[in-house]
């Protein structure tokens, strides 16, 4: 398996495999823009030359933890699901984290994405419900990296309506900036 990391030469191409994964109204274009500025890091996922799914590490800017990476628009594409390629993903993502110096490793999703949760269960060490924002369905899975127990999360604040939002933004960029490479 190969990772590539998400740059300016492949971001539509990048988008473009993340809207596969996740449903068109989420795009994660300006996400993507921003960690060529930030503390972030994604990535293109291979197998034998071919784009199997998505992935990535940042630190949350509202919850502004010490040490916790957070997993970012993690996924795999749907023809290569149920043939371990999302498990393998996630542990090579927190072998990265733990290269970068994290010891915690955290990320979310929705409760009703029950082939996900199942795999979370197994491999992260503890989940928590988030209720914060009038969202439900939202749980927090967390993982040491390290030989310390991580910390709970607590419900802290993640901004997920500011995050729909910026997908929104993201989008309407996306879209022109396919319409500008396509001339």
């Amino acid at each position: 398996m190969k990772f590539v990391d998400i740059s300016k030469d492949n971001l539509l191409l990048a988008t473009e495999v993340q809207m596969k994964i996740f449903s068109d109204e989420d795009c994660a274009y300006l996400h993507y823009l921003y960690s060529f500025i930030n503390v972030k890091k994604y990535y293109l996922v291979f197998e034998n030359n071919e784009i199997i799914g998505i992935t990535g590490i940042y630190e949350d800017e509202f919850t502004q933890e010490e040490n916790v990476a957070w997993v970012g628009w993690y996924g795999v594409i749907t023809k290569f699901r149920g043939k371990g390629y999302g498990k393998q993903i996630l542990l090579k993502t927190m072998e990265l984290a733990k290269c970068e110096g994290y010891k915690y490793i955290r990320l979310y999703t929705e409760s009703t994405n029950i082939p996900a949760c199942v795999l979370y269960d197994k491999v992260m060490d503890f989940k928590e419900t988030y209720s914060k924002e009038n969202i439900s369905n939202v749980l927090v899975y967390s993982k040491s990296l390290c030989n310390k127990v991580c910390p709970k999360f607590n419900n802290k604040y993640l901004g997920l309506n500011f995050h729909l939002k910026e997908q929104e933004e993201g989008y309407k960029m996306y879209m022109e900036a396919k319409s500008e490479n396509r001339r």
